[in-house]
């Protein structure tokens, strides 16, 4: 195990970047890239396996519960839109995440499940109360942001809420923003002129929680 569950995100760079650097070298061996699949996708699902203490077997597992339950957050359940097997997702995971939990209290090692399960954390909600959070309603304001519906990465003022607010500001952001850099260095390093493949027409999948493409397929020039 490579992490230090007490390390701040900026002392993972180099596990990080290891983990990125593999999954572009290995997407570039096949020729044909989906960012997605290939890359976008594994790299949060490997790093915050690994960090949690899942063994390396069980990273394509936690990747695929993941997108399976965010893909169908937000969705009313008899929406047609709705991907299928997020509820056997979230038990399978809740299964596995409970033999992490006995297995860390038996023998604790270096990472996050052995630190909560041999520490003291808590949390609560007003009794009754169901809240259902929507970043991409609240980055969408018109109120807020001038035409909110067009990509703009030099927007200004860029008071985006993606990971949340104040008291409930995500506990991951300094991490998601480290696998962001961090990726792009190694893609656009490994990859230089990538541009989408002739003819593809990216296309978003439905959703409340998150905005996800279906698929991402590009060309590239490998470096030299």
């Amino acid at each position: 195990m490579c992490w230090r569950s007490s390390a701040t995100p900026r002392r993972h760079e180099k596990r990080v970047r290891a983990i990125a650097a593999e999954l572009v070298a290995a997407a570039a061996a096949k020729g044909t890239v989906d960012v997605v699949r290939d890359i976008a996708a594994p790299l949060p699902a490997i790093v915050i396996a690994e960090l949690l203490g899942f063994d390396r077997a069980q990273w394509p597992r936690c990747m695929e519960w993941s997108e399976r339950t965010m893909g169908s957050a937000g969705f009313r359940n008899d929406d047609p839109r709705q991907p299928p097997g997020s509820p056997e997702a979230i038990g399978e995971f809740v299964a596995a995440f409970a033999e992490l939990i006995e297995a860390r209290r038996r023998d604790p090692r270096d990472d996050l499940v052995s630190v909560w399960v041999h520490g003291a954390i808590a949390g609560g909600l007003r009794r009754g109360d169901q809240v259902l959070i929507m970043y991409g309603a609240a980055n969408s304001d018109d109120r807020a942001f001038s035409e909110p519906g067009r990509f703009d990465v030099t927007r200004r003022p860029g008071h985006h809420v993606a990971f949340g607010f104040g008291t409930h500001f995500c506990l991951g952001a300094n991490l998601a923003r480290l696998e962001l850099r961090i990726l792009f260095e190694e893609l656009l390093r490994a990859l230089p002129g990538i541009d989408l493949e002739p003819g593809f027409e990216p296309e978003f999948m439905p959703g409340y929680f998150t905005r996800t493409l279906r698929e991402l397929r590009v060309e590239f020039t490998p470096a030299r």
